[in-house]
Order: structure tokens, then sequence, then C-alpha cells
């Protein structure tokens, strides 16, 4: 197996195990279906991707792309899950597990957040300031900061907005000293 690290050998196995033949460890290649073997590794939740060959006489070799966790997501439940820049629900996880990720909340639909999320991933700085992101009738966000701060994001595209934040020193102690907070 290469480029799992967040996913263990034992999920791996364990997704490779069927019903008629049971675990894959053993059996002969010629009974293993490669792509099927593909489609049950990339329905594990880390799985971006996966590609599954056979090495002969009695290896098989299982590339994968794993998803780079974004944020977390707290759903209607309480519960906390991993999800990534597209909105896909990784894993749940325990809410002390990634403090230093934000939790977004206010949702049902992760993939709403999407374009927030990829636009995050260029200012890591700023996302790392961000404690909370909230959304507001499903159609726009407020980001509330570690400091206490809030913004209160525009609908559409948040790029601009988010250049904005940056420029004024958002999340930083500046702006909270002064406001508690601002709608862009």
């Amino acid at each position: 197996v290469r480029g799992g690290e967040s996913l263990g050998n034992h999920e791996i196995m364990s997704a490779l195990n069927t019903e008629r033949h049971g675990s894959v460890l053993g059996r002969s290649l010629w009974h293993v279906d490669m792509d099927d073997a593909r489609k049950q590794i990339e329905a594990l939740g880390w799985t971006r991707s996966a590609a599954v060959q056979r090495l002969w006489p009695d290896t098989i070799h299982i590339s994968l792309v794993e998803r780079r966790p974004a944020a977390l997501w707290l759903d209607a439940s309480g519960e906390y899950h991993l999800i990534d820049a597209g909105g896909y629900v990784i894993s749940a996880v325990e809410p002390v597990a990634h403090t230093d990720m934000p939790v977004l909340a206010g949702t049902t639909n992760t993939s709403i957040a999407s374009p927030l999320l990829n636009a995050l991933e260029t200012k890591p700085e700023l996302k790392s300031r961000i404690a909370v992101i909230r959304s507001v009738g499903e159609r726009r966000f407020d980001l509330r900061f570690r400091n206490d701060f809030t913004a209160r994001l525009p609908e559409g595209p948040p790029e601009k907005a988010l250049e904005r934040l940056e420029g004024l020193g958002a999340g930083t102690g500046k702006l909270a000293e002064t406001l508690d907070y601002i709608d862009l």
C-alpha cells in the first residue's frame, strides 16, 4: 500500500474482504476482482482515488490518494466530522482531535461551503485564525475568529471579501479591539 497515511492497513484489508471469498490474504490473484477492489477502497472516507494492480506471482499493489481535511463540520445532532475543501464528509471525529481547523456549522449541506473552503486554502494564515464558519440561510457565511471578532461575508464568491479581511488584519486583535463585527 502506497500513499495511505490516515488509513490503516487493517481498514484497507477489511475493505477487500468479500462474502464469497473472505480475506484477500492467501487468495489466488485470479480470484481478486481489481475493479471491485478499487471501488471498495474508494468507498472508504479518506480515499479520494485508488489504483489496484496485480504484481505476479503473489502481490496486490494499492496506490492511494487521500483527501485532505479542510474543516470540521458540526452536524444537527452535535457530532463532528472531518470534511475536505469540496465539502465531502471524510469521517466522524472527536471535537478535540482537530482544534486547529475551523468548524462549519448551521448547515446540513456541507458542499455549499466548498467555494469558501477552497478560497481559504490559499490563505492559510487567515484560515488559522478562524474558529467557526456559520452558514446563514445557506446563502452566505459569518466567520467567527478565535479572538471573538465576527466578519459577515456577502453572498457570492468569497475571494474579494477574504482579501479585504486579510488586509484589515482580521483575527489578529487589531479589529477586535474597536469592533465586535464587520459586515462586508
